[in-house]
């Protein structure tokens, strides 16, 4: 059954392995997806099913790859420029670049289909924008453009809650130096974020005939980074009696909450350098934002060492891991 509110992932078979990839970071952001092979109804018309979802779409995103158009693919193309041209209204349709495309194929489909091109495209090929990032925004927009409050609702998502609500407390208590620090505060979030994106999507496209066992050591250190995060700043604190006995101090809870998060941080960086050996992003400053002094991070970090044992990795991944935990260590920045 057509389901008007998901976006159709309209490309060559060729380039199947890379549009799947994209189309999970989509559905794992709650962006329904319509791609033929998971969603083709078992024993049922495809050619029919096909028709209807061209016929009702409310967003298309239109796949540019190194192996140029398929027939599939440009019989598609041609029928949503035929829906285009019948019923344009809530309607959007565009364009994606993936890695290897060529700009004689984006010529041919600006002389074949120009209202096409009114569209602001995505290009995998930049880092800058992020392109998975703009491709969700850009559904999202489309998926929500008949709600009157889709532009509130995209910046709730993307803003940190916490920091946001606190930040108009202070405004309207005319507190203007504490808001302008917690707005860099968010600036400096954001970026982190928009950085630690970049480095997923490439290590997306990098993935192929990576050893099996430091996947599963990768997925490993995502899966457990908030438990190791909290072992581990327990343990690395209980070394120095005079900072428990703030414990019971808020301003101490709140510079251990940060400790932990800043953690968290290291031990997914660690996992990445697994699937990605990026010496640079091992080596990047730490901003220790809790106040501790670098002995708790690097005595944290030696610990998870420790507690990745009890999983029996290979010993050859085993000392990749001990490798990247300290080179990390040898370079968080004393304050």
């Amino acid at each position: 059954m057509c389901d008007k509110h998901r976006v159709f992932l309209c490309h060559n078979s060729k380039d199947k392995p890379e549009v799947s990839k994209i189309r999970f970071f989509l559905e794992s952001r709650d962006i329904r997806t319509f791609m033929d092979q998971y969603n083709f109804d078992s024993f049922g018309d495809w050619e029919k099913q096909l028709e209807s979802e061209i016929e009702n779409f409310k967003a298309a995103a239109i796949f540019l790859g190194k192996s140029g158009l398929g027939p599939w693919q440009i019989r598609e193309i041609e029928r949503f420029s035929s829906e285009l041209k019948k019923r344009p209204e809530n309607r959007h349709i565009g364009l994606v670049m993936l890695p290897g495309y060529s700009q004689e194929l984006l010529h041919e489909v600006k002389e074949k289909w120009p209202e096409l091109t009114k569209w602001q495209w995505v290009d995998f090929n930049q880092d800058d924008p992020e392109p998975v990032e703009r491709l969700i925004e850009g559904v999202i927009l489309a998926r929500n453009e008949t709600d009157t409050n889709s532009q509130q609702t995209l910046l709730r998502q993307r803003e940190n809650r916490e920091l946001r609500a606190e930040l108009l407390q202070i405004v309207a208590g005319d507190f203007q130096d504490e808001a302008e620090r917690l707005l860099q505060v968010m600036a400096k979030e954001k970026a982190r974020i928009r950085e630690i994106n970049k480095q997923m999507t490439r290590i997306i496209f990098e993935l192929e005939g990576i050893d099996p066992e430091l996947k599963s050591a990768e997925k490993l250190l995502r899966r457990h980074s908030s438990k190791f995060a909290e072992i581990a700043s327990n343990f690395a604190l209980s070394d120095f009696p005079n900072l428990q006995i703030r414990k019971t101090t808020l301003e101490f809870q709140e510079s251990l909450d940060l400790l932990r998060v800043e953690l968290k941080i290291y031990i997914k960086r660690i996992g990445i350098f697994l699937v990605q050996p990026d010496l640079d992003g091992l080596r990047a400053p730490g901003q220790h934002r809790s106040g501790f002094s670098s002995d708790i991070y690097i005595k944290a970090l030696n610990h998870v060492k420790e507690l990745i044992l009890d999983f029996e990795l290979e010993s050859e991944v085993y000392k990749k891991i001990e490798s990247a935990v300290g080179t990390l260590s040898k370079n968080i920045k004393y304050k």
